[in-house]
């Protein structure tokens, strides 16, 4: 299959064929982009699930919410 790079913006994209996208069940994902000689190679980029640790560790004075807590009740709670 042969496809074309093309301008975009500042910098260059390729399409990827129908055809070639679904032969090889490609999806919309980070790719690694890797210099093969006068190639390139794309390597898609494997996420690591996050964990709960993970999490905790990206919150800061910033973004950590104020502790709300109302005395009585704000809807059809029991108490």
């Amino acid at each position: 299959m042969r496809s074309k790079i093309t301008k975009w913006g500042n910098s260059y994209g390729v399409r990827i064929p129908r055809a070639l996208v679904e032969k090889l069940k490609l999806q919309e994902t980070e790719v690694d982009l890797i210099q093969e000689g006068k190639g390139v190679r794309l390597v898609p980029v494997k996420k690591k699930e996050e964990t709960l640790e993970d999490l905790v560790k990206l919150i800061t004075p910033q973004n950590k919410h104020k502790l709300v807590f109302e005395d009585k009740p704000v809807g059809k709670e029991l108490w």
